[in-house]
């Protein structure tokens, strides 16, 4: 169990209003109803002060809860909104309790690269996903990264699962990497990032009359050219938050691109902005 991050967390970012503050009441009294061993309590808890303050500790929490009652659905479920939330222990739980894998390998026509599909079938929703992987040895060196194909629609899953599949057919276009060799990085690195951040970014009315605060995390992808695109909101705020962090990401100006092999390429992105007021 997680006992201090919350904590901390709301220190930390100066939380102060009463919902927030019940919000961590409820966290401490789920801890201790289960140290208790009152796992329908701490349920219940965690549940209630999730509705005022989502947070990853809380998710995670009432997952380990839900396990302890015996609901593996539920278990999974929250380990699955933690890892939304970008919460990479919850994420590796859910891989290694909630799904199974099948391994599909592709030919390749040379000694440098080759591929592979990591199927993954979900336990408790019944879904598939497929995850591509670029294997790359040189000079003895092997790097692998993981390969997004945004066009389900022309490579689905008969394409993805068949082992006589041309993975380098792919345009290029629809292949986004969340990994390589050389990272996407802001002109300036990351404290231009955040002085443009904090010098363009507009706490929203309906989130100050509301004392809404959070994190909203946000991913997009940096083409080979540097610029953005395919914004999507991972992790909601509500209260106009999500446009903002959105209007934002916009208005940044062209990033270095991603690097595989000395050439750039697409890479998916993933930044969190925090809303916090002060009082």
């Amino acid at each position: 169990m997680r006992k201090v991050q919350l904590i901390i967390y709301l220190l930390i970012t100066g939380f102060c209003f009463s919902q927030n503050k019940n919000a961590l009441e409820l966290y401490q009294a789920g801890l201790k109803a289960y140290d208790n061993n009152d796992y329908k309590k701490a349920d219940s808890l965690y549940t209630l002060s999730l509705k005022l303050l989502p947070h990853a500790d809380t998710y995670y929490n009432l997952a380990i809860t839900k396990r302890m009652l015996k609901d593996f659905c539920g278990f999974c479920d929250n380990l699955s909104k933690a890892a939304n939330i970008g919460d990479f222990e919850s994420l590796d739980l859910y891989y290694k309790n909630c799904t199974s894998m099948d391994t599909v390998y592709y030919k390749s026509n040379n000694n440098i690269y080759s591929y592979y599909c990591v199927v993954y079938n979900h336990k408790c929703t019944k879904t598939k996903t497929y995850k591509i992987y670029e294997k790359r040895i040189i000079n003895n060196l092997t790097s692998i990264f993981d390969v997004i194909v945004k066009d389900s629609t022309k490579f689905n899953e008969s394409n993805l699962i068949n082992p006589d599949f041309d993975i380098e057919s792919i345009p290029l276009e629809i292949k986004v990497y969340t990994a390589c060799e050389v990272m996407p990085e802001y002109i300036g690195g990351d404290k231009a990032r955040i002085d443009f951040l904090l010098a363009n970014i507009c706490y929203p009315q309906l989130a100050k009359e509301k004392e809404i605060q959070g994190t909203v995390i946000i991913c997009f992808t940096i083409d080979e050219f540097g610029n953005i695109s395919d914004i999507k909101i991972l992790s909601s705020v509500g209260g106009g938050c999500d446009e903002e962090a959105i209007r934002i990401i916009k208005l940044m100006p062209k990033w270095k691109p991603g690097m595989v092999g000395g050439k750039p390429v697409r890479v998916q992105f993933y930044m969190p902005i925090k809303f916090t007021l002060s009082g």
